[in-house]
């Protein structure tokens, strides 16, 4: 069962990558709280996934990203309300891998 499906934007940081930038991908949200987003709404193969109940106590969502360190710059215009920082994994180090969510609309959060 899908709970949500939307057109948004998102940064991915990974450590040695060159190129830094927010690209669309499509989400789509399981009702096992499993996050998968697809570079091309008809794509089979998700370009990335988490669940979001094992990472959930270290979300930040609008304002309270600014306290992460590896805040990506952003496209203009930005509502700050619209941004997700989704870690990769339930270890808590400042280092780790986070997904960078940016919703298009403040309604894709509801």
């Amino acid at each position: 069962m899908i709970f949500l499906m939307i057109n948004t934007i998102v940064f991915i940081s990974i450590e040695g990558l060159l190129s830094k930038k927010w690209k669309d991908y499509y989400f789509v949200l399981f009702d096992d709280s499993t996050l998968q987003w697809y570079e091309k709404q008809n794509d089979r193969k998700p370009e990335g996934a988490i669940r979001i109940r094992d990472v959930a106590q270290n979300l930040c969502v609008g304002p309270y990203t600014r306290c992460l360190s590896n805040r990506p710059p952003f496209p203009r215009p930005t509502d700050e309300a619209n941004l997700i920082a989704i870690p990769r994994s339930s270890h808590s180090h400042h280092d780790q891998e986070v997904v960078w969510i940016l919703c298009n609309d403040v309604t894709h959060l509801k």
